[in-house]
């Protein structure tokens, strides 16, 4: 049970209205979103417990990366969120390691104090736009699960003539803001 989990929608309230989203957070996912999100709980005087990803090894940029080490904070790679506890919001949670097949090792289990949980795992691309104009939008499996992707050519137009998408939107697998902007010039000339 996952309890009160605060979610980026809560990190955006963070960042542009000063909201602290809890006291003590644990951060689930090392890429770039995780990164950046981690280091602004800095920022704003939230306590961060540790930075967890499944993965062997931090996922996102090493200069986003490098700021929270910084600051002392644990990345746990290896690692997995097990539970969260709490009755009408989060008090806990409970981490474990995982082995090579991401699954948990039992006997690592570890609970920390904390009461905030941000998840930054599973993106999403953001297909809206492309489909209230009309573009066609495929769902197809990725990871294990269907995400919108918006149909275009090799030049990034879509099937509105006139209208391009570009980025992870366009794409079946997130291939982050350096692709994204490539796909853009490519589209723009």
């Amino acid at each position: 049970r996952f309890g009160a989990l605060a979610q980026f929608g809560q990190a955006a309230l963070m960042h542009l209205q000063g909201v602290r989203p809890g006291r003590k957070v644990l951060v689930v996912g090392s890429g770039n979103v995780g990164l950046i999100v981690a280091f602004q709980i800095c920022q704003v005087g939230c306590d961060l417990v540790a930075v967890l990803d499944a993965a062997p090894r931090v996922g996102g940029y090493g200069v986003h990366a490098s700021k929270i080490t910084r600051t002392g904070v644990p990345f746990l790679t290896s690692h997995t969120i097990i539970e969260a506890k709490g009755d009408d919001h989060v008090e806990s949670a409970v981490i474990a390691e995982v082995d090579d097949h991401f699954t948990p090792i039992p006997g690592t289990e570890k609970e920390i104090e904390v009461d905030t949980v941000l998840l930054a795992v599973g993106l999403t691309p953001m297909n809206q736009l492309a489909s209230n104009a009309g573009c066609r939008v495929e769902y197809q499996e990725q990871n294990g699960r269907l995400s919108p992707v918006t149909i275009v050519d090799e030049y990034g137009e879509t099937t509105m003539s006139g209208i391009y998408c570009c980025g992870d939107s366009a794409k079946e697998t997130a291939e982050g803001a350096s692709s994204a902007m490539l796909q853009g010039k490519i589209a723009a000339e």
